[in-house]
């Protein structure tokens, strides 16, 4: 697990979004993005696809035991 934290929330969703931008697909499916809220997880799925075209990255509660986006929750139940 590694934490990462930045000045501002345009800082953190930029930062976010040059780090799904290089995951391939094995590494997608690999990675949990911690987010406070499954709204947060679906506002940043929606950052992702606008700024990216379709994500790897989805939230959570809504991807099948892979890695996603979402709340504590959601990561204790993947």
């Amino acid at each position: 697990m590694i934490l990462f934290r930045a000045a501002d929330l345009a800082g953190y969703r930029q930062f976010l979004v040059e780090l799904a931008r290089d995951l391939g697909p094995p590494q997608a499916a690999d990675t949990f993005i911690l987010v406070p809220t499954r709204a947060a997880a679906e506002q940043l799925a929606r950052t992702l696809e606008e700024r990216l075209g379709r994500s790897a990255l989805a939230p959570a509660h809504r991807s099948l035991g892979q890695g996603g986006i979402g709340s504590r929750a959601d990561l204790y139940d993947e």
